[in-house]
């Protein structure tokens, strides 16, 4: 009896053992994976070009989201360690964002409404399988090391490049994510 019972627990013991191990190499990388999975298991031709043209939509916002970031925090930086260049940082920091914004609220109120109009999910799943996405990029970030902007050189060149990128990321998303044409649901 008492050798089943040590038995019995040894059993459980090397169970709960593996099953930690493996709960241990569960990133949100390999969620997202089972997600995608799980989400694109049976889906038509039709459906998997939702999900694509809907997965798509999220990663060029994120990228301009996480550009939006970055910029921000370089312009925090630069007027940190140069204080001649906070005025003229922060004023073309507010200028580009108030360029770039309508059309990233644009591009989010359009994914929203694919995200409705899609069928191959209901609203909520779709919704939680983006924010997987966004765990997953999370994640991945955490390994990469930011390099804050410290040199007068470099905060020049920030408030140079921001002309650029504010009409670049405008077109990107208008031409990416075909903000200037009708949505069509099929």
């Amino acid at each position: 009896m008492l050798l089943r019972l040590v038995s019995l627990f040894l059993f459980l013991f090397s169970f709960s053992a593996a099953y930690a191990a493996e709960k241990e190499t569960e990133t949100p990388l390999t969620k997202l994976e089972v997600a995608s999975k799980k989400i694109l298991d049976g889906l038509s031709e039709n459906q998997t070009k939702q999900f694509a043209a809907i997965r798509h939509s999220h990663g060029v916002i994120r990228a301009v989201e996480d550009v939006r970031k970055n910029i921000t925090k370089a312009s925090e930086s630069c007027s940190k360690h140069n204080p001649e260049f906070a005025v003229a940082m922060q004023k073309r920091v507010g200028e580009w964002q108030a360029s770039i914004d309508p059309i990233l609220k644009n591009a989010k109120e359009r994914l929203d409404t694919m995200i409705k109009l899609q069928d191959f999910a209901s609203p909520m799943e779709t919704k939680s399988y983006l924010k997987k996405i966004d765990e997953a990029v999370a994640f991945k970030s955490k390994s990469m090391k930011s390099v804050p902007i410290t040199e007068k050189k470099e905060c020049k060149k920030l408030l140079g490049t921001m002309d650029d990128t504010d009409k670049d990321l405008k077109e990107l998303l208008v031409q990416t994510l075909a903000l200037d044409k009708p949505l069509e649901a099929k």
